[in-house]
């Protein structure tokens, strides 16, 4: 829950030691993070425009500081990804699967 509007959220986190990013090549990997950077930044100034942003735009309520070992964010709340909408359930939990389907 998100402490200021009470709301659900989703937590986002690139763990940069995970064994995928890792195998990268170092061109690759700073790719991969710059691109998860810009994101982030895209996302703070929608959060922060005026009037209230595209409803069809990812609300970020908080991007965390980034670490050696991760990239962090807060979210409103995501309950399943485009993966999902075309039938890949295998992250997501079985009592939501009537939800998408």
């Amino acid at each position: 829950m998100h402490k200021k509007t009470g709301t659900a959220v989703s937590i986002f986190v690139l763990d940069k030691t995970d064994d995928r990013i890792a195998a990268m090549s170092k061109t690759q990997r700073e790719a991969l993070l710059e691109s998860f950077r810009r994101d982030i930044a895209v996302l703070k100034i929608f959060a922060q425009a005026k009037p209230a942003p595209n409803p069809y735009v990812l609300r970020l309520y908080e991007a965390f500081e980034e670490t050696k070992k991760s990239l962090a964010f807060v979210a409103e709340r995501i309950i399943f990804s485009l993966a999902n909408c075309l039938r890949d359930f295998e992250n997501l939990p079985p009592e939501c699967i009537s939800e998408v389907g």
